[in-house]
């Protein structure tokens, strides 16, 4: 019984974790921003006109890097949730059985916390939807940093640019496309917590007696 246990438990948790581990083998493939600073790295010669431009330019890309950043910490913050409660709803379930076989005098009381805790993490899992917490938000930090990158690569070769009105043009059409991306991104973002709240109250009207 012990074996069978074990081997149900090792199954359970390996099924459990392997969608998001393949997800997050993603993410850590993914290109990396280039720290975010405040400034930009300038070549010697850059053109006065597009450099004066270039001030708000970077405000715009610093305020689309905290929205991925804010992405990312919840994105990280529902996956560890989602794999911690998912963790401890296999483990009791499986070890469940096996309890229920041994006479012992307190197999009854442990039977019954463990049955509240399975009941508690199942709960909070499904009253928060940690794995759709976590999946719209990693997509929305993947999207809004390829966006970030290509505008640095557009940026650069706006730089290298010897006319000025072609350069303004680009890094003007680059940024504009990254200002876009950034505000779908903050709506995305606010349209999904109250999305969340909306099913958190329906969940929680439904359960009630």
């Amino acid at each position: 019984m012990l074996i069978l246990t074990l081997f149900y438990l090792f199954v359970g948790l390996t099924t459990a974790f392997d969608a998001s581990s393949k997800i997050e083998d993603v993410h850590r493939e993914t290109p990396e921003l280039k720290g975010c600073s405040p400034t930009l790295s300038l070549p010697p010669m850059v053109l006065p006109e597009l450099k004066s431009r270039l001030v708000d330019m970077v405000k715009i890309r610093n305020r689309a890097c905290q929205t991925v950043e804010t992405s990312k910490r919840n994105a990280d913050r529902a996956n560890l949730l989602f794999r911690f409660f998912g963790m401890i709803t296999i483990l009791l379930s499986v070890l469940l059985p096996f309890i229920s076989t041994l006479e012992t005098s307190w197999k009854s009381r442990v039977m019954s916390a463990m049955a509240v805790l399975i009941a508690l993490a199942t709960g909070l899992n499904a009253f928060f939807d940690f794995q759709n917490t976590w999946a719209k938000s990693r997509v929305a930090q993947y999207k809004l940093r390829y966006e970030i990158v290509d505008w640095e690569q557009s940026i650069s070769k706006a730089l290298r640019h010897q006319n000025s009105n072609e350069a303004i043009t680009e890094a003007e059409d680059a940024t504009r496309i990254l200002t876009k991306a950034w505000k779908e991104g903050v709506l995305d973002r606010a349209h999904q917590y109250f999305e969340d709240v909306e099913s958190a109250q329906t969940k929680a009207l439904s359960s009630s007696p």
